[in-house]
């Protein structure tokens, strides 16, 4: 039996410790996600985020090797619906311009080309078997703390407020993190 469980955490005097933790991993998996797109093998991904993160437990190092390729793969399979999508708003644009007055069809010429660009950039990567970069954290986010350095630290924690754990069947669970019976998350580190 497969469940999943999402929940907010209150660290109960321990904010410091969880907060390393949830950071420590979520750059794990960013690091993750890199090597994989540079080909690295899984055993050489392994040995790199133990001697850069000092983690001696490989579990976390699986668990943020299957986090970055589950990314990736996700990525590969949207891909063909991201062209799709652009080739149904280049239409619908296409079917208002036919309506418009000349004012108007300016203004949707210049959002055809700039949708039939984006379509064309999906499509690259759709051929050559690649994936555009991805932006952990949020994106919308992002563009905001490029513009403005107020929000950088939202984005930061945003990005960094993540953790993931696999338990397993034949070892009664998750030997590093495991949910008590009073719903309370014990996690080794």
């Amino acid at each position: 039996m497969k469940f999943t469980v999402r929940t907010l955490i209150e660290p109960l005097g321990n904010e410091a410790r969880l907060d390393l933790v949830c950071r420590t991993f979520s750059s794990m998996v960013r690091t993750t996600y890199n090597q994989i797109l540079e080909g690295k093998q899984t055993n050489k991904i392994v040995n790199i985020l133990k001697t850069r993160y000092g983690i001696e437990n490989w579990r976390w190092c699986q668990w943020a090797i299957l986090q970055a390729q589950t990314t990736i793969n996700s990525q590969r399979e949207l891909l063909p619906l991201y062209v799709e999508m652009y080739a149904e708003k280049i239409a619908r644009v296409r079917r208002k311009m036919t309506h418009a007055d000349s004012r108007k069809k300016t203004g949707y010429l210049a959002r055809i080309r700039k949708l039939e660009r984006q379509k064309a950039r999906v499509e690259k990567h759709v051929e050559a078997g690649t994936v555009p970069p991805a932006v952990f954290g949020s994106c919308r986010l992002l563009e905001k703390t490029l513009k403005d350095n107020v929000l950088r630290e939202e984005w930061r924690r945003r990005r960094a407020n993540q953790f993931f754990s696999v338990g397993q069947a034949n070892c009664g669970g998750n030997a590093n993190t495991r949910i008590k019976r009073d719903y309370m998350l014990e996690v080794r580190n």
